[in-house]
């Protein structure tokens, strides 16, 4: 398990993470992940459910977004 003031990861077996975001609506994002886990095929490395209308499984644990900014060249 991590935890910090805005994220809580748990790791359920080698691989596989679930994160759940903050504190809010706890029961609801762990119902959320009860009922998709099952599913989730091999190399999944996590399930993202601390948006639960909108859960997110990926393949790398170590998935961040990025924002690539580019200055504009129009006068």
């Amino acid at each position: 398990m991590r935890a910090s003031a805005k994220e809580l990861t748990l790791l359920l077996r080698p691989g596989l993470e679930l994160r759940l975001g903050d504190g809010t609506d706890r029961d609801v994002k762990l119902e959320v992940a009860r009922r998709i886990l099952p599913a989730l095929e091999e190399g999944v490395g996590y399930l993202d459910v601390s948006v639960p209308e909108r859960p997110v499984a990926g393949g790398t644990l170590d998935s961040q977004v990025e924002v690539e900014t580019q200055a504009s060249t129009t006068p």
